[in-house]
């Protein structure tokens, strides 16, 4: 495949017109070649964004998926949720825990079977829980922290291939500490950023537009069209890369002109971080 697209980049005198091109080509084959989301993950996902879904009907799927169900037992019995009983079927685990929280379990699951990078997976699941507990703090409705969730976790699919398959390249590039020229290089080196990647991604498997439409966003910091979602992204992605977590760090990092004028656009100005 890779010999065929090398060959229809090739001009009539025998040069390469972009080789970024052929490696694009190159990195989409090995993007189709990741773990899909199972098909019991896919469904769950549709239905718990249906307000029509029944408590009978998530339970028959949950019960389809076996580690799914168990991931659900988990959470709903473990010390960090306070129950006083031990759950024995999963209608109780829904009743107690809620659809979103239901949900949130599916996503991980989900995510994990696919981001087999330890590393990136750390990265992953830190800005996830960065953004739940920003958008908590600022009141965010339970909508809009669900929408943001799915877009702190699988926003950064694409560096996935990057590392797997282009390692050396992709440390490269990830060690430019500006995040635009860190894509803009990306995209010299590969053809795409890892945020195309991540759309192309999202859009195999079947996810809804109006996240396939944040993640295209993430990369326009600084414009109008930047959402309160991205927002909290870009700020749990550059608490995550802090070389020390200080008074100074942090004050730094809110003193950057375009971060703090895009705080105020979307009221987040008044949001105190500290240490803890």
């Amino acid at each position: 495949s890779e010999s065929k697209e090398y060959s229809a980049l090739l001009g009539k005198h025998g040069y390469i017109i972009d080789m970024s091109q052929v490696k694009a080509q190159t990195i989409l084959a090995q993007a189709e070649d990741l773990p899909a989301l199972s098909s019991t993950a896919t469904k769950l996902i549709g239905m718990l964004d249906d307000m029509k879904t029944t408590r009978i009907e998530l339970v028959k799927t949950i019960n389809l998926d076996e580690v799914l169900a168990a991931s659900v037992f988990k959470y709903a019995n473990s010390a960090a949720i306070g129950a006083r009983v031990r759950f024995i079927n999963v209608l109780d685990v829904i009743d107690y825990i809620g659809f979103t929280s239901v949900k949130n379990i599916v996503l991980f699951v989900a995510a994990k079977k696919v981001i087999n990078d330890e590393s990136l997976w750390f990265r992953s699941v830190f800005i996830t829980n960065t953004y739940k507990k920003i958008a908590t703090l600022i009141d965010e409705p339970k909508s809009s922290i669900d929408l943001g969730f799915m877009l702190a976790l699988f926003h950064n699919l694409g560096s996935l291939v990057f590392r797997n398959f282009h390692r050396e390249e992709f440390q490269e590039s990830s060690a430019i500490k500006d995040f635009a020229k860190r894509l803009s290089h990306e995209k010299q080196l590969f053809g795409m950023n890892h945020l195309d990647l991540s759309v192309i991604i999202l859009e195999n498997w079947k996810f809804a537009e109006d996240l396939i439409d944040l993640v295209k966003l993430q990369a326009d910091f600084g414009k109008t069209s930047f959402t309160k979602h991205n927002l909290i992204v870009e700020l749990a992605r550059r608490l995550f890369e802090l070389e020390e977590v200080d008074e100074a760090s942090i004050a730094k990092l809110l003193s950057d002109d375009k971060l703090t004028k895009q705080m105020k656009t979307h009221r987040l100005d008044s949001l105190e971080l500290t240490e803890d």
